[in-house]
């Protein structure tokens, strides 16, 4: 990674393994120059964050500017099939994220947003970032050590989280607790990604809390380009039928018989119209959603078989 993206300066936990591993790189990382420990603990050749942010001088803009084409970040891929490969992202991937945060977190200027990933992973940009800073919503962090599901729900009660975001792993342990002991009465909206999510953690999630989850998929190399959103279409076909249906009985209202045929005509082609657009989105976006969720739990047979036929053969029953 340091060589690929000729990396100058690493900023790293002040922690004696991470240390260790940052300071055995750089011998063979010729363009690695700066070494920074945010602490606790620091070591010999690490700059000390704290201590050094005090005396920093005062940032100065510099007179050539960033165009939006610059280079912004660069992610490595998890490397999951392969070597990791590096990914770069200009200064407008940012916008890219107003999808993420707006519509598939489903966010506003009143929500606590909690994203679970960890600074070292994409997701974290994903959840803890951009979009949720669009959006205008207050991004809350959680600082643990190791992952339990009694603290995470613990969080949501404590600060009231409104929208929740995880892996579908995490719901899977959370399922398992006693959410009779939580007040989770404050969270709107959840979602998953990361993994395919199990039908049968879906449903017991929503029968725990009420709250369906809503998936999302993207890569390395985009922002969210598969998801499901809160059902917008639906709601604005509703909404056109009403409006338009008030203003046509509003006519009859006013004019004791069936008053002006146009007027009249205007207000039920506006509640056509809108309940048709509303439609022509929705319509679609079942038959994809469907489709893939087809795929998805097809693939989660075919694993789930081949796993108890590993299994089997592991311990005998089958020679």
């Amino acid at each position: 990674r340091n060589n690929r993206a000729s990396v100058k300066a690493i900023i790293c936990a002040g922690e004696e393994y991470i240390m260790e591993q940052v300071a055995g790189s750089r011998a063979e990382s010729p363009t690695l120059e700066i070494l920074v420990s945010i602490g606790p603990k620091q070591a010999d050749g690490f700059h000390d964050w704290h201590k050094e942010w005090n005396n920093a001088p005062a940032f100065v803009r510099p007179e050539v500017k960033n165009d939006n084409d610059d280079t912004m970040l660069m992610y490595f891929t998890s490397g999951t099939s392969g070597e990791p490969k590096m990914v770069a992202h200009d200064f407008l991937y940012a916008m890219g994220h107003l999808t993420t945060g707006v519509y598939w977190h489903n966010l506003s200027e009143d929500s606590i947003h909690l994203t679970v990933a960890d600074t070292g992973w994409g997701k974290a940009v994903w959840g803890k970032m951009y979009g949720q800073w669009f959006a205008g919503a207050a991004v809350f962090v959680f600082d643990h050590e190791k992952f339990t599901a009694d603290k995470i729900l613990r969080q949501i009660e404590k600060y009231r989280i409104t929208s929740f975001c995880a892996p579908p792993t995490v719901y899977r342990f959370l399922i398992h607790e006693d959410f009779s002991n939580y007040d989770l009465s404050s969270l709107r909206y959840c979602c998953t990604a990361g993994e395919a999510l199990n039908p049968a953690v879906f449903d017991k999630f929503k029968e725990l809390t009420g709250i369906s989850l809503m998936e999302g998929f993207g890569q390395t190399e985009t922002t969210m380009t598969l998801g499901t959103i809160s059902n917008i279409a639906t709601l604005l076909g509703l909404l056109g039928t009403v409006t338009g249906n008030i203003k046509a009985f509003g006519v009859l209202g006013a004019g004791g018989t069936m008053g002006d045929p146009a007027i009249l005509a205007g207000a039920i082609a506006e509640a056509l119209v809108t309940t048709v657009a509303g439609l022509i989105v929705s319509i679609p976006s079942v038959i994809f959603y469907n489709y893939f969720i087809s795929r998805v739990n097809r693939r989660i047979a075919e694993m789930e078989n081949n796993v108890t036929n590993v299994v089997i053969k592991l311990t005998g029953r089958v020679k």
